[in-house]
């Protein structure tokens, strides 16, 4: 995994950290202004492939869900470790969504890890 491959961090913890370095989603205009329903995106627009990363299984469940709701791929990890592992052998997620508060690897050491890759 190199650091030039876009794989930013934000925490599902109840509140996204601003990165200046976040990726802008290249799938747009994915919910309905007028009924506010997701939609699933049009040939034009690529969907994105997801890592979410969070202990807390209803957390990991809810966000996946929404994300494949919306027409994007989604790999779902429990652990950093295990996230961590996937990254170092995978070069095609798009963005990571992780918790911050979790056992032996918080989401900010998984972001610091992935970074200096």
């Amino acid at each position: 995994m190199k650091a030039a491959q876009a794989r930013e961090l934000a925490s599902s913890s109840g509140y996204l950290q601003h990165s200046s370095n976040l990726a802008k989603p290249r799938a747009r205009g994915t919910v309905n202004k007028q009924s506010g329903q997701a939609r699933k995106p049009s040939p034009k627009e690529q969907p994105l492939k997801y890592l979410v990363v969070d202990d807390d299984s209803l957390v990991l469940f809810s966000v996946a869900a929404m994300l494949e709701n919306l027409g994007h791929q989604v790999v779902e990890k429990d652990n950093a470790a295990d996230a961590y592992a996937l990254l170092e052998h995978n070069d095609t997620i798009d963005l990571v969504i992780t918790d911050h508060a979790m056992p032996q690897m918080t989401g900010a050491e998984l972001a610091e890890a992935v970074h200096q890759e």
